[in-house]
């Protein structure tokens, strides 16, 4: 346990995540590596490592959850996005609405006005970027489930094909067998 600030933090290192997680540590490390954005080490104010926070226990179970459901890296970085902050501090985060401070667009006689608009369009545009990638990533895994879906009743078919065949030749040697 570490305290800072008053708050109870628990720090944990790369083999506790795992032991917690039940998640071999060497697939811990490659979801930092490839998800580094939901893995930053907390230090001290020396610059000393003092590990991971709590939440990255969490963020592994998920990153498993969501690799055991054949979602490509890019769709479990969104779900990701969706349920947890990317970088986490000792201190407290701003909100998954952050948006980053410009000067202000109202008074005419601001040097910056036109710098703080296109700041704000920019911004803006990103924000439905976001919104888009993430609808597409939703949509995308509804269309592959949907195909997985479509897949299995299409072999289901085939099995189902495959046996009344099976039987109707059974049936006719059956009575080519009679009527002999």
């Amino acid at each position: 346990m570490w305290t800072t600030q008053g708050k109870r933090r628990t720090m944990l290192s790369k083999a506790r995540i795992a032991k917690l997680s039940d998640v071999p540590i060497t697939t811990v490390k490659s979801y930092m590596e490839h998800y580094e954005e939901y893995f930053t080490p907390q230090t001290e104010s020396g610059g000393k490592r003092i590990g991971y926070p709590a939440q990255s226990v969490e963020v592994v179970r998920r990153i498993r959850e969501l690799s055991n459901q054949q979602l490509s890296r890019d769709e479990i970085r969104s779900a990701l996005r969706q349920e947890f902050e990317a970088v986490w501090t000792l201190e407290q985060q701003p909100s998954a609405q952050y948006r980053p401070p410009v000067a202000s667009e109202s008074s005419d006689d601001n040097p910056f006005r036109e710098i703080a608009l296109s700041l704000n369009a920019a911004w803006e545009a990103v924000e439905a970027v976001n919104q888009m990638n993430d609808e597409l990533g939703r949509t995308i895994s509804k269309q592959k489930q949907r195909l997985v879906e479509r897949g299995k009743a299409i072999r289901n078919l085939y099995d189902l094909y495959n046996r009344q065949t099976r039987i109707i030749a059974a049936l006719e040697e059956r009575l080519d067998s009679e009527a002999k």
